[in-house]
This record gives C-alpha cells, sequence and structure tokens, in this order.
C-alpha cells in the first residue's frame, strides 16, 4: 500500500492555488511539481505549460522570506 505524505497532500491543495494565480499571468497549465530545495523554506513550483514550456513560482511563508523575495524581486 502507497502512503501518501502531508507534504504530496498539501501539494496537491496547493495546485490549484497555483493555477488560479499563474494561468492569468502565463497560460494554461498542464501540471505542477513541487519543488523540494532551496535555500530559504519558500514554497516553491515548477509549473509546466500546456503549450510547452514552463516557469518556476516561490511564495513566501512568513514575514521573514517575504522581505527576501522582495529583496530578491528588486536585483
Amino acid at each position: 500500500m502507497h502512503q501518501i505524505t502531508r507534504h504530496q497532500v498539501a501539494a496537491a491543495c496547493n495546485a490549484a492555488v497555483v493555477r488560479e494565480i499563474l494561468e492569468p499571468l502565463v497560460g494554461q497549465i498542464d501540471h505542477v511539481v513541487s519543488v523540494d530545495r532551496g535555500y530559504t523554506h519558500n514554497e516553491r513550483v515548477v509549473a509546466f505549460l500546456q503549450g510547452g514550456g514552463s516557469v518556476f513560482a516561490k511564495k513566501a511563508v512568513d514575514p521573514m522570506t517575504a522581505e527576501w523575495l522582495r529583496q530578491e524581486f528588486e536585483i
């Protein structure tokens, strides 16, 4: 029997949110893959587009990582 982890459940729930936020910007999304690595504890995904290509997105999880993302955007 395959056991589903808490992270997999959260990733599945977040896929709908990712679609809602990104599709108006990038077009129809085929599928979303959670990225489980990085230097901070931001949420990260790669969204694969129906027409080909992909986009990488990060989301802050607290005020500190929100500030880090704002600083990263400025660079």
